[in-house]
């Protein structure tokens, strides 16, 4: 099998010590058990498809998948081994091979087909004139009343966002190993949204924009910490930090700051 993008990341591979941290906070291991469903586990099925040690296989294949990209490996992980990134290629290279499931194949065609991992011709954006343009993805497309929730709160705010009419921004087609499929995506992605500075819905859209695109992507915690006047609601709230928000973009503090401008204790 070719490892055309597991091969750059040989050097990463051979970096991991096998401590097991990496055991503790991994959601599939707690689960199952198995050290093939860690990440000291894919990574040395990884480096086993590398060297050729491994032949390549619809078991490996699965494990490979058995993963939910949380990264709170990478944040365990003593010797920084970007462990998503690398699970990322060997997926890439799996799914070249003719490994993808039927499943997976399926979301794929969903994307290229309807702009949306659900296959749902019938969601659409509410598309409106505006200054700054908000991304609102798949996710948040298919909840209608949260988006137009966030597009309330923004203009409330002052902010008038320009809502085109778009698709998904690609990063399904990423996590599940579609990379040709992904190239010919974001053209055209990039055709709807030439922008250098968008605000997403989405932490994982918001992630993609600015991991996958390079983009000036923010999010809407943030827009909204920038003109948010202050209140005193009397509140008491818990606040959970979305993986990609928190371990990809590195955004913790801006949504407590939100409830702290509006006389929330955090709990």
């Amino acid at each position: 099998m070719e490892t055309k993008n597991l091969k750059s990341w040989k050097d990463e591979l051979n970096v991991c010590i096998r401590c097991a941290y990496c055991f503790e906070g991994c959601p599939v291991f707690k689960v199952t058990g198995w050290e093939t469903d860690s990440a000291r586990g894919k990574t040395i099925l990884a480096y086993g498809i590398l060297t050729g040690d491994l032949e390549p296989s619809q078991y490996i294949a699965d494990k490979m998948f058995q993963c939910t990209y949380c990264r709170d490996c990478s944040e365990r992980c003593s010797a920084n081994v970007s462990v998503v990134d690398v699970l990322a290629a060997a997926r890439a290279d799996l799914v070249k091979a003719g490994y993808a499931s039927d499943i997976h194949k399926g979301m794929a065609k969903n994307v290229k087909e309807t702009g949306n991992i659900f296959g749902d011709k019938e969601i659409t954006a509410p598309v409106q004139q505006g200054e700054i343009p908000v991304f609102i993805g798949c996710q948040y497309l298919a909840r209608p009343n949260q988006t137009k929730m966030y597009i309330r709160i923004l203009e409330k705010l002052g902010v008038k966002p320009l809502i085109k009419a778009e698709a998904c921004c690609g990063y399904p087609l990423y996590a599940l190993g579609f990379r040709d499929e992904l190239e010919e995506h974001k053209k055209k992605f990039l055709e709807t949204f030439p922008e250098e500075e968008i605000i997403a819905l989405c932490p994982t859209c918001a992630a993609f924009l600015h991991e996958g695109y390079g983009k000036k992507a923010k999010h809407i915690t943030q827009a909204i910490l920038e003109h948010l006047p202050e209140k005193n609601l009397g509140l008491k709230a818990t606040y959970h930090d979305p993986c990609d928000l928190s371990r990809v973009m590195g955004i913790t503090e801006e949504p407590r700051e939100i409830l702290k401008k509006l006389g929330i204790e955090i709990v």
